[in-house]
């Protein structure tokens, strides 16, 4: 039996296995910069698909988030509100629709963050759907019906904060009358009613957060103070009392000073007659001595 040759030829490796292995070789040896540009290549082949991941979770959170503000959402009786929204006094906006009695408030329909309904349904132009807003902070003066009726419009955008819901199923809020047209301004209707005298200061209900409280209590009690300052309103009628007392107790003064006056001055009339008439006397008894 022959021996083998040592100069065999092996089989020939074919090219797939030869690259294959080279491949293994350079990637068991490859650094570590190479393998963050390898992940920056395949980002950008498939960047579209990125891109798309990418919307798609951010179309995902803003409707979660549109969701959990109710942004939609049309409140149309203070159940509706949630306890939430009320915990965190939230600002709502909304349209006038009419003053009501027992005990006077407003009558709010409210707008949605996104109104998509264009035209009001006619329960809610009846009323039938609104919100009974009551003006926090605030014990309301003959009168004031009245000047809230000539004051707000159909047309009036107004902003109510929400303070708490009251024993009367309605909403203690922080009113103010919003104009977007320029100039902007906010007007609040709270203290614009208390610096016209038309009501006074109460304690604020339902406040969890003192900060708040405070401030708001100290802009209501200033424009209190204005009205007093003034005599506007309600301020002018306590201080009418005072004042006609006053001026009846002058007069009496003045009576009495003047009587005197003309008691002091009649004396002083007379002065003369009764001097003549002393020296009369005198005469008298020293013609009637002489005799």
């Amino acid at each position: 039996m022959a021996a083998p040759m040592d100069n065999e030829i092996s089989p020939p490796i074919s090219e797939n296995t030869a690259t294959a292995s080279r491949r293994t070789v350079v990637h068991a040896r490859e650094p570590e910069g190479n393998r963050f540009q390898r992940c920056v290549d395949f980002i950008d082949e498939n960047l579209r698909l990125f891109r798309t991941g990418v919307t798609v979770t951010a179309a995902l959170g803003v409707l979660l988030i549109a969701r959990s503000i109710r942004v939609y959402q049309r409140f149309q009786s203070v159940s509706d509100i949630p306890e939430e929204f009320v915990r965190k006094n939230v600002k709502l906006y909304g349209r006038f629709i009419e003053v009501k009695e027992d005990p006077v408030h407003i009558v709010v329909r409210h707008t949605p963050i996104l109104d998509l309904q264009k035209w009001p349904r006619k329960q809610d132009r009846d009323g039938l759907s609104g919100l009974p807003v009551h003006l926090a902070g605030l014990e309301l003066q003959d009168g004031c019906k009245e000047y809230l009726r000539g004051r707000l419009t159909a047309q009036v955008t107004l902003r109510f904060h929400v303070l708490d819901v009251n024993k009367e199923n309605g909403l203690d809020c922080i009113v103010d009358l919003v104009q977007w047209k320029f100039p902007f301004r906010r007007t609040s209707l709270n203290e614009e009613l208390l610096s016209q005298g038309l009501a006074k200061v109460t304690p604020l209900p339902g406040l969890l957060d003192q900060r708040l409280q405070t401030r708001l209590t100290q802009q209501l009690l200033a424009a209190e103070l204005r009205a007093e300052k003034k005599s506007r309103g309600v301020w002018l009628q306590e201080r009418e009392p005072s004042r006609l007392a006053v001026a009846k107790d002058r007069l009496a003064r003045a009576g009495a000073a003047l009587a005197s006056g003309v008691t002091v001055l009649g004396k002083f009339a007379t002065l003369p007659w009764r001097a003549i008439r002393d020296l009369q006397g005198i005469w008298r008894r020293q013609r009637d001595r002489d005799s």
